[in-house]
């Protein structure tokens, strides 16, 4: 018997042609306990949020670049994928670091930004394109 599965497609949101609002480039997704569903929109150098069915910038100037901030003034270099941790802060990795999103601001987590693999204390270390980030706060 051959295998067969059923599968439900869903737009969960819908972009405006004429906004500068639209995901190019998604690639990590995640959900937080509030069904809000946030996106790393790589070609777009921003995360994405979809609540109610609205898709939005929640963080990221929409500048490639490396700078840490409020969550508008916020430049990361495509950003790769993410992960909400039970606090509730968000991790985000990007072309040569991962940083945290909390109360607002984003923070250096690891990485300066600069592409390398030097060791170095805590957030010093450089890293290599981090394509995946877990956190156990």
């Amino acid at each position: 018997m051959p295998f067969c599965s059923v599968s439900r497609v869903t737009t969960v949101a819908k972009g405006d042609p004429d906004s500068t609002d639209n995901l190019t480039g998604p690639r990590g997704i995640a959900v937080n306990g509030l069904n809000e569903i946030y996106v790393a929109d790589s070609r777009n150098h921003v995360v994405r949020v979809i609540s109610d069915k609205v898709l939005s910038t929640f963080a990221g100037e929409g500048v490639r670049g490396y700078r840490n901030g409020s969550l508008a003034e916020a430049r990361f270099n495509q950003p790769y994928d993410l992960f909400i941790a039970p606090s509730g802060d968000i991790y985000v990795t990007d072309f040569a670091s991962v940083r945290r999103i909390r109360n607002g601001l984003v923070y250096r987590f690891l990485g300066d930004g600069e592409f390398g693999s030097e060791v170095g204390g805590d957030h010093l270390a450089r890293v290599q394109i981090p394509r995946g980030v877990t956190v156990d706060d």
